[in-house]
């Protein structure tokens, strides 16, 4: 971090101003507190602000602030290391009801907000739960950048809600935890990084290409689970290849495994079975075929989580797919850090061994906005699924491609 870069903060007629060097973090005052809860009772919306605070210095770089009223409060520490500043809250008390935390914006274009149908956030507006007057932006992914200030990163806030208006960008969360960053001087940078064409087929059309040595640098299988996968892997990695296994989170009649799993804990859908994530014991099994996959010595998963689990489902259900699965993955691979996952559903926890695998044909004819949305984001790796066909007019600087 240089020198002249330090948290610090400014008091004047009760309004407290929150910096990193000159750059204004947020503001703290009764007329624009930084933190206030929204209570709801019986239809009624009560914000509560936490106008009040008090202010202790944990190192060089810190501080542990508590921001309170009469009725609640929220302790939020800010740390600063290099070029990033970290925000940590944890609210006490009115457990359930949603915090909206108030930082400041550069009245500069905001780019990113992830990948959103709509490629760039100032596209996106919408008016809801009575803020009148006020844009509201929605998005999969809370993640962006203000022209000439910061980047903003979510950690682990999966319920969120981001508002960005005049000055003001607000987070509303109703977690009781949560941790974002925002960095400054961010060096951008989005393309492809490697080299790495990987064929989708068969098993027996791998080990086909395997022998007659096909220009590809790896393949993406489908893998039963009825027989080990041990002798097809050998046979693909000793021929020189990559191995990535297609995974979706579901099991059918037909595994080998099946009658592991506890009935109850399974619900079936389209004749596949997802799991209960409730349900522990089916949960763990699941884990450990992942496991299994990566002892083989595979080079990772292609997750498929596109098919949406409609309206059949109960609402008191939940399979065991998106943010729960892929946190637990990621858990997983921290035992097989060598692993990568290549998922083709966005969700809020993507890290760093993960990727995001998309068709092409859905952004040919606007990439250049999909690339400046990436670029803006945290997502800085993709494969691009395209047919053979295809393939021949993608332009050069593709490297990371899928062939279907």
């Amino acid at each position: 971090m240089s020198e002249d870069k330090f948290l610090r903060y400014t008091v004047n007629e009760g309004e407290y101003v929150f910096f990193y060097g000159d750059e204004i973090l947020f503001f703290n005052s009764k007329s624009n507190p930084f933190i206030y809860i929204t209570v709801e009772k019986e239809g009624v919306k009560k914000e509560l602000p936490l106008t009040y605070c008090d202010i202790t210095r944990m190192t060089a770089y810190g501080y542990k602030i508590k921001f309170y009223n009469k009725n609640c409060a929220i302790n939020v520490k800010v740390n600063a290391a290099r070029n990033m500043v970290f925000f940590e809250f944890t609210k006490l008390g009115f457990f359930g009801e949603t915090i909206s935390i108030n930082l400041y914006r550069k009245n500069f274009k905001i780019k990113g907000m992830g990948l959103n149908q709509y490629k760039d956030i100032n596209n996106i507006t919408c008016d809801r739960n009575g803020f009148i007057g006020k844009k509201e932006y929605c998005d999969v992914k809370p993640a962006f950048s203000i022209k000439n200030g910061y980047f903003f990163k979510d950690i682990d806030i999966e319920d969120f809600q981001l508002q960005f208006y005049g000055r003001q960008i607000k987070l509303n969360t109703r977690q009781n935890n949560g941790q974002f960053t925002l960095e400054f001087d961010k060096k951008y940078y989005f393309g492809d990084k490697e080299k790495n064409i990987i064929k989708f087929c068969s098993i027996k059309e791998a080990l086909s290409y395997c022998k007659e040595k096909e220009s590809y640098d790896g393949f993406l299988v489908k893998y039963d689970f009825i027989n080990k996968p041990s002798d097809v892997i050998k046979t693909i990695r000793k021929s020189g290849y990559k191995c990535y296994i297609y995974f979706r989170p579901t099991i059918t009649e037909k595994d080998v495994d099946f009658k592991k799993y506890e009935k109850e804990g399974l619900i079936f859908y389209k004749g596949e079975y997802f799991i209960d994530s409730k349900n522990k014991t089916n949960v763990l099994l699941l884990q450990n075929k992942i496991r299994a996959l990566f002892d083989e010595n595979i080079d990772g998963l292609y997750l498929d989580e596109k098919t949406k689990i409609l309206s059949e489902i109960k609402e008191d259900i939940f399979p065991y797919i998106g943010g729960k699965l892929h946190k637990d993955i990621y858990k997983i691979t921290k035992e097989y850090p060598a692993k990568r996952i290549i998922y083709n559903k966005l969700y809020l926890d993507e890290k760093q061994n993960e990727i995001y695998s998309l068709p092409y044909s859905s952004i040919k004819k606007k990439e250049e906005d999909y690339k400046k949305s990436l670029t803006y984001s945290v997502v800085d790796k993709v494969f691009y699924e395209c047919t053979e066909k295809e393939y021949e007019t993608l332009p050069e600087e593709k490297q990371q491609i899928i062939l279907l």
